[in-house]
C-alpha cells in the first residue's frame, strides 16, 4: 500500500493525524481491491466478467512488485457517458450499451521503481485490451491470474 500513499516517515510522530489518515486511505484502497476482485469474478448471463487484474511478480523470489486492474465499463455513445465498477450486466443508466476499457490502480512497490515494470504491466493491460476486443469479451481469465512482469 506504501506505492499509493507512501510508507511511514521518520518525523510522522510529529503529525499522528498523517499517520491516521494514511492507516484509513489504507483500509479504504484494501477494501475497494477486495469489491472489485470479487465483482471481477463474477460473470453475467453472457459469460462476460467485468475485468482483471494483473500481478508483476518475481520469478525468483515471489514478491509482488505491482499490480494493475483493468475493467470494462458500459459506455453510451449518445450521451459521452461511462458506468464505472457496478458490475457484470448492470447498468446505472439506459443506453449504455458499449464496453470501454478502464485501468485503474496501477501500483508498483518503491523498492521496485524504475524498472520498468509499469511500463511492463501497462503492456499487458494492452495486450488484454486486444484479446477483449478480438472476443468481444473478457472471458479469458480469472482475476487473480497472474502475469508476470520481471523481465
Amino acid at each position: 500500500m506504501e506505492c499509493f500513499y507512501g510508507g511511514v516517515g521518520v518525523l510522522d510522530f510529529l503529525n499522528p493525524l498523517a499517520s491516521v489518515q494514511r492507516l484509513l486511505l489504507q483500509q479504504q484502497v484494501e477494501k475497494d481491491l477486495a469489491s472489485r476482485l470479487k465483482m471481477y469474478r463474477k460473470r453475467d448471463p453472457d459469460g462476460v466478467a467485468s475485468g482483471v487484474c494483473m500481478a508483476a511478480v518475481d520469478s525468483e523470489t515471489g514478491d509482488l512488485q505491482g499490480f494493475v486492474d483493468v475493467s470494462l465499463t458500459l459506455y453510451d455513445e449518445n450521451s459521452n457517458r461511462f458506468d464505472v465498477g457496478k458490475g457484470p450486466g448492470t447498468k446505472a443508466f439506459e443506453g449504455g450499451t458499449l464496453r470501454r476499457p478502464y485501468l485503474a490502480n496501477l501500483c508498483v512497490a518503491p523498492r521496485h521503481q524504475r524498472k520498468g515494470i509499469a511500463r511492463r504491466l501497462i503492456s499487458a493491460v494492452e495486450d488484454r485490451v486486444v484479446k477483449f476486443a478480438r472476443e468481444g469479451d473478457n472471458n479469458g481469465g480469472d482475476a487473480s491470474e497472474p502475469s508476470s512482469a520481471d523481465g
